[in-house]
């Protein structure tokens, strides 16, 4: 038999992985842009395109988690493999902007780089996320 995760557990892993990295982005934003080092209107298209990099895996996630009947499935487990997998997936995209504004000099570089690479990466990991609560109906 293989081992599983609840599915609680499981959403509430996901959900903190992405809600944790939403947070240190937005802190890591004001702490680059103390003092004037980011003109302000530079500074709320930044915070947009941090906020729509974050928001449609947190709507999804909050879809799956709030919508659930919990009596139907509060039982219920998910392979380890599935949830590793969308862990790791997620993880990975989420970190992202982090990592660009630690390792990134100029912010119009940091836009630019999310934008090109935000259909991309969304797309994967919105799949990875799907595929893990698919299998936690099972």
């Amino acid at each position: 038999m293989s081992k599983t995760v609840s599915s609680r557990t499981g959403r509430i892993c996901l959900m903190s992985v992405i809600v944790v990295c939403f947070l240190s982005a937005l802190i890591t934003l004001s702490v680059i842009a103390r003092d004037g080092a980011i003109h302000h209107d530079m500074l709320q298209t930044a915070y947009g395109k941090i906020c729509s990099f974050y928001v449609p895996l947190l709507s999804l996630i909050g879809a799956f988690f709030f919508t659930r009947n919990k009596d139907e499935h509060s039982e219920a487990g998910t392979s380890i493999e599935a949830f590793l997998f969308a862990i790791f997936v997620t993880s990975i995209w989420v970190v992202a902007p982090l990592l660009l504004l630690w390792l990134e000099v100029y912010i119009e570089y940091i836009l630019a780089d999310l934008e090109q690479v935000k259909p991309f990466g969304d797309t994967i990991a919105l799949v990875a996320i799907g595929y893990y609560f698919s299998k936690s109906n099972q």
